[in-house]
């Protein structure tokens, strides 16, 4: 087999974004003391391919990177954030990590006692890197960056080594994954995921509980939190699920934090056939009027086929077109997958309430950039149950009657999703 090239890579990319769009007010010119565009979120992860960066901000900037492949020195700048605002963002402390793992030479903040908007950080690769017999090679970079501004802007950047591909290729794999925790971690594995359903005898179920520990989601009507209800009512299913014949597993069951990506994470190595993320709504004002039942799958222009959960694929497009036209299948079947299992919810859920005297409006079944519904490999269905800002729907969720007639309805979403798909 040939050796994977910057002419036979086919790199692909994955961006979801989570936060509502922003309307900006019209255009003025910008006081030098204006207040910096905010960085909502920095991910940093790298794996023995190379190092993988992520930057969300709150609303819409301009961002152009630059590269100096003699000097190995990756330029990004930022338009308007100043390089105080910048170095003082709780999220900085993670690319100073890389550094102190010596994966970057160093990290270079223009003027970082600037308070004006603009800044440019220069980050420094090794000029050689040490191959596994303990060689030393020149460092050569293959240098990806993507920018999407869809709910404010989004730069995702892959520095790859060309040594480290080379070093994959010989070893036989020709597909390989980029790990994109929120930490600095070694995450190196082949590519999963493509299994065939389980038999109707050995449904794995995922009943994922939102929120939990710290993160206590949205608080309603009485100091009622999310992250309870939405417990409560997730262990409930699970007994119902298990009590037909399903195999359950629950991302939590108790008060505690975990991450998007361990729960993602869950449900990939179970196989599982169904991932359902049980969530109550909110209107951000208690007592409010806002009201009803949604459930949301992901959107198609959330991913590029031929796509994987957190990540990028690197194919030898020259002797792989097979593979790549399965990835291609595969991503068409699981957006259409978790389309049908969120419509199958979302309308049994609602002719359960309608038929137990529950008034609940049908707010549909909507596409979104979620990114619990990206990282899922699996069918994947978000549940909003109800406004917790609601008094009426409130009071009902926190009672156990209210509950189960939520989980009746769930389930049977899942069971006909499994008939319509047998």
């Amino acid at each position: 087999m040939k050796l994977l090239t910057r002419s036979n890579i086919f790199a692909l990319l994955i961006f979801v974004c989570t936060a509502a769009t922003l309307h900006s007010e019209p255009t003025k010119p910008a006081a030098k003391t204006a207040k910096s565009v905010q960085l909502k979120r920095l991910e940093v992860a790298h794996s023995n391919l190379g190092i993988h960066l992520l930057f969300d901000f709150v609303q819409n900037t301009q961002i152009k990177p630059t590269y100096n492949e003699d000097a190995l020195a990756l330029s990004i700048f930022f338009a308007d954030i100043s390089p105080r605002d910048l170095q003082a963002n709780s999220q900085w402390g993670k690319l100073e990590k890389l550094h102190e793992s010596g994966l970057l030479t160093s990290i270079e903040l223009e003027d970082p006692n600037k308070a004006t908007r603009g800044s440019t950080v220069r980050l420094y690769f090794p000029k050689t890197i040490t191959a596994k017999d303990n060689s030393k090679h020149e460092n050569q970079l293959l240098i990806k960056w993507y920018t999407v501004e869809i709910n404010g802007t989004r730069l995702v950047i892959d520095a790859i080594s060309k040594q480290a591909l080379e070093d994959v290729s010989k070893q036989g794999q020709t597909i390989v994954t980029l790990a994109t925790n929120d930490v600095v971690q070694n995450d190196f594995s082949p590519m999963t995921g493509l299994t065939t359903s389980n038999q109707a005898t050995e449904r794995r179920i995922v009943i994922d509980a939102g929120h939990g520990g710290t993160d206590i989601g949205a608080t309603g009507c009485g100091n009622v939190c999310e992250k309870d209800i939405a417990l409560q009512v997730s262990k409930l299913l699970a007994k119902k699920l298990k009590a037909v014949g399903y195999k359950v597993h629950l991302t939590r069951n108790d008060d505690r934090n975990v991450s998007l990506v361990t729960r993602s994470t869950l449900a990939n190595q179970l196989k599982a056939d169904a991932f359902i993320s049980i969530h109550l709504n909110s209107s951000g004002k208690i007592g409010s009027n806002a009201t009803g039942v949604e459930t949301y799958f992901l959107a198609k222009d959330g991913v590029l086929p031929p796509t994987h959960v957190g990540g990028y694929y690197f194919v030898n497009t020259e002797h792989d077109q097979t593979l790549i036209d399965k990835l291609n299948k595969h991503t068409r079947n699981k957006i259409e997958s978790s389309k049908l299992l969120a419509t199958c919810v979302q309308n049994q859920l609602i002719r359960t309430l309608h038929g137990n005297n529950v008034t609940a409006k049908d707010r549909g079944v909507k596409s979104a950039h979620l990114r619990l519904l990206l990282r899922n490999n699996v069918p994947t269905a978000l549940v909003e149950i109800g406004f917790i800002t609601n008094r009426k729907e409130a009071a009902q969720l926190a009672t156990q009657e209210g509950q189960e007639v939520v989980v009746d309805g769930i389930s049977r979403g899942i069971t006909r999703y499994f008939e319509q798909k047998s």
